[in-house]
């Protein structure tokens, strides 16, 4: 039997199969429009592994986007107390640090609605932890990459 038509509350359900790459380009499995919902299942941090695979799913598309419009990735997930950058990437002199928020509706409003002045300021901290970190220097800007379905939109320079 096929995990995913098994019902809701089965502990089986397991996080996303794979995303499989094909020509550069991330796709879900035949028949997927995302990976699929593990509804329950928890990370050890707390997490719906379910929002992460999706998150991470997105994260990885955005992070192809950028890889094929010359950027260079430098961290994906970069983690310190307290905080956390989706996506680093430079072109050039310039370093971006791109926020990324998948979606499967617009339920709850969209990706971009959700990075407000607070998630900005905190982004900044962090970013700035990032530079000290790997002691770096360049322009600065800070994207904010939207992905839903299909289709990715990246508001350059969003604040």
């Amino acid at each position: 039997m096929d995990p995913r038509a098994r019902p809701l509350g089965f502990s089986n359900l397991l996080s996303p199969p794979e995303i499989e790459a094909d020509g550069g380009v991330l796709h879900p499995p035949e028949g997927m429009s995302y990976p699929a919902r593990s509804f329950g299942t928890m990370t050890a941090r707390g997490e719906d592994k379910s929002r992460v695979a999706l998150g991470r799913w997105g994260e990885r598309r955005v992070a192809r986007h950028y890889e094929s419009a010359g950027y260079v990735v430098l961290d994906q997930n970069w983690r310190v107390r307290g905080g956390e950058l989706d996506l680093v990437v430079a072109k050039d002199d310039e370093i971006v640090f791109c926020e990324v928020k998948t979606r499967s509706s617009d339920r709850f409003g969209s990706g971009l609605e959700a990075v407000d002045n607070r998630k900005q300021r905190f982004l900044r901290r962090t970013a700035m932890s990032w530079l000290d970190t790997h002691d770096r220097r360049g322009r600065l800007r800070f994207d904010v990459a939207t992905v839903s379905g299909p289709s990715i939109e990246i508001v350059e320079a969003a604040f």
